[in-house]
């Protein structure tokens, strides 16, 4: 069925899931934590499984190289655990509301950045979309009815980790034209068990770990890193970084429906007109791709 879709149709649907999967890192954390585990726990848990499951996967079923050593793909693999670990950070100084409403200003960075290097076009869908994108996720997070902490610290960390990911994104547009996705997120997996291993450097909790809290660790794995980042990175691969990481703002609307389906918070007036805003600016960013172009 998938193969009669468009590339950009196909995109679009693997940038959703990407999505709707890594949504549910916040439902998991939680159970994380009432588990007894800690961030940097959490962390280095997640990556190992990641990297065990992904590295059997490739070597004995895909008969694949379980990692990629090329500068590019080792500058966007520090990138990516490097935005995780700033975005935590940042969360230190700012409410969580302001901090994802500025890192979902990405999407901007990349399409201004896609626009210089790939020659992208920003036609008025696309323009349109961003904003409402950003529109919606101020209103979802509440920030226009809190009161903001205008952290000079907490501001750095979160627009270098928008930053980071702004870059991290336009890499994998170059990335995944010649290295396998599944490949590409094993290589991530290894470098943040590194990075990890150098700052934590205490792993006295591994000897402890329960069965609770393995079961934790591998679904995060699972769903927050294997998922996530293999169909992001196929995503990027069909449509493109821009138009991947405008719809990617989906991500707090789905982290919304899955707090009031698991955890039974409920939706307000402003959270659901956002959500609204960050649909429609789904739509405009799958129909502001002209036709036969290419990203690949």
């Amino acid at each position: 069925m998938l193969q009669n879709l468009s590339d950009q149709v196909k995109g679009s649907m693997y940038i959703c899931l990407s999505a709707l999967v890594y949504a549910t890192l916040p439902i998991l954390t939680k159970f994380a934590y009432s588990a007894g585990l800690q961030p940097d726990n959490i962390l280095l848990i997640r990556y190992i499984f990641t990297f065990i499951i992904l590295s059997l996967y490739l070597r004995l079923i895909k008969g694949k190289s379980i990692l990629n050593k090329s500068p590019l793909a080792i500058i966007q693999g520090i990138l990516m655990i490097t935005q995780g670990l700033l975005f935590f950070y940042a969360l230190c100084y700012l409410s969580a509301g302001l901090a994802i409403v500025i890192f979902f200003s990405h999407p901007i960075l990349v399409a201004v950045a896609a626009l210089l290097l790939f020659k992208e076009k920003l036609n008025l869908n696309l323009v349109l979309g961003l904003l409402l994108a950003i529109t919606g996720v101020v209103l979802i997070t509440g920030l226009t009815s809190g009161t903001i902490n205008l952290s000079p610290r907490g501001l750095l960390l979160i627009i270098l980790c928008s930053v980071c990911y702004t870059i991290y994104s336009l890499i994998a547009q170059m990335n995944v034209s010649r290295i396998s996705p599944l490949t590409l997120t094993n290589t991530f997996a290894l470098i943040a068990i590194i990075v990890l291993s150098v700052l934590y450097r205490d792993f006295s909790f591994v000897y402890s770990l329960n069965l609770e809290q393995l079961t934790i660790g591998f679904a995060m794995a699972i769903l927050n890193t294997v998922l996530s980042v293999v169909l992001f990175l196929k995503g990027v691969q069909k449509i493109g970084a821009s138009r991947a990481t405008l719809i990617s703002t989906l991500e707090p609307v789905f982290t919304l429906l899955l707090a009031f389906l698991l955890l039974g918070e409920i939706f307000s007036p402003l959270e659901l007109f956002g959500s609204l805003l960050v649909l429609i600016s789904m739509f405009l960013a799958v129909s502001s791709q002209p036709r036969g172009t290419e990203h690949i």
